[in-house]
């Protein structure tokens, strides 16, 4: 497998390009969106169209081979799908990109014996879920509250970001390196840290 030197500039290299990625917009919009370090994939239309998410997954890999970071603060959800993971980690609601899809999973996750939920916010919480899902209004209730919790997250942390999400994943899959990070799910806080390189004790784990 192809290795870029790991070496002190190339380290500084690979996180100024990444830090460059998280914050400037290309072609007008964000290629990632989210907390910072819970981050997503976005998905515009203009960086599908000029596959401006393509240049982001070789650049990710590129980022791996010469120095074990993948993508600083990727979230699990998002990491372990473009890595080809059979299973999706359910994120805490105040693990979602916005603020929005925050209250309404905090709403939906709350819907249980013992816990208070008011009208407007039960309306609230059916709304999101009858438009994304085809929820029959009335339906959400304490017994089926679980369901649609994993439902919503699902939705909100993979499906409104499929196209992008599957672009990167085409090419992860195949390499070398997505094999190892499919085998070494585990692995992701290490190749996803939240540290700079100069405040990180160790090295992460290269295939």
């Amino acid at each position: 497998m192809l290795r870029v030197d790991g070496g002190a500039l190339s380290r500084e290299f690979f996180w100024a390009a990444h830090k460059v990625l998280a914050e400037d917009l290309v072609c007008g919009s964000p290629v990632f969106d989210g907390c910072e370090n819970d981050k997503s994939i976005s998905n515009h239309d203009e960086l599908l169209r000029t596959e401006n998410y393509v240049a982001s997954a070789k650049f990710m890999l590129m980022s791996f081979m010469a120095i074990g970071v993948l993508s600083p603060g990727l979230s699990k959800p998002v990491f372990n799908y473009i890595i080809g993971s059979e299973e999706i980690v359910i994120p805490d609601p105040l693990d979602f990109p916005e603020y929005e899809d925050q209250i309404v999973a905090r709403i939906i996750k709350n819907v249980k014996p013992g816990h208070h939920t008011t009208n407007e916010e039960l309306f609230l919480a059916r709304a999101a879920l009858e438009k994304i899902i085809g929820l029959p209004r009335g339906l959400l209730t304490p017994t089926t509250s679980a369901y649609y919790y994993r439902e919503f997250s699902d939705h909100m942390i993979i499906n409104t970001r499929s196209q992008a999400l599957n672009v990167i994943r085409d090419i992860m899959q195949p390499s070398s390196a997505g094999e190892y990070l499919r085998t070494h799910p585990e692995s992701h806080m290490s190749v996803c840290p939240t540290l700079g390189p100069s405040e990180s004790d160790g090295h992460p784990h290269r295939p």
